[in-house]
């Protein structure tokens, strides 16, 4: 099996989050390691358990805690995941404000699993890539910081 993608699903569809775990259920790389069918229930499991998550689909609207609720404090506690919104409401003031919390994607209700699963795929794949460069640059800074030139030889 490859390295899978863990995702955390929260809306309070019980029906479609059971739907999405079905459709994920035999595949080879994405893992839906939870369900959760309101923001309170879904805040708590993000904090409890934030390193075994690689993606958090998410609804707006949310019974105890909304979605908007739970970016906020995603953000305030400095947890960085990737996040699709997937919503039925649709308004660009809301878009933005998601966007400003760092949400990645924002899928319109119904949603189409294959739609969902290429987007899970090719997002993990590219944080994946500007975490490598990130660390690049981050090493470069260090060697730089003591003095080592980064053209000597066997560094790239």
């Amino acid at each position: 099996m490859k390295t899978s993608i863990k995702v955390l699903v929260i809306d309070s569809n019980e029906s479609m989050t059971k739907d999405i775990e079905k459709y994920f259920s035999s595949h080879e790389v994405i893992e839906v390691v939870a369900c959760k069918n309101n923001g309170e229930d879904g805040l708590s499991y993000i904090l409890n358990n934030h390193q075994n998550i690689d993606v958090i689909v998410m609804d707006l609207i949310l019974p105890k805690l909304d979605g908007l609720f739970i970016l906020s404090e995603l953000e305030k506690r400095e947890i960085c995941k990737n996040i699709i919104i997937t919503t039925s409401f649709n308004d660009d003031r809301i878009m933005e404000e998601v966007n400003e919390y760092g949400a990645d994607y924002y899928m319109l209700k119904p949603i189409n699993f294959m739609s969902l699963e290429k987007r899970l795929i090719s997002m993990t794949s590219k944080k994946t890539k500007e975490r490598l460069f990130n660390q690049e640059v981050i090493i470069t800074d260090m060697l730089h910081n003591l003095g080592i030139p980064s053209h000597i030889r066997g560094y790239q």
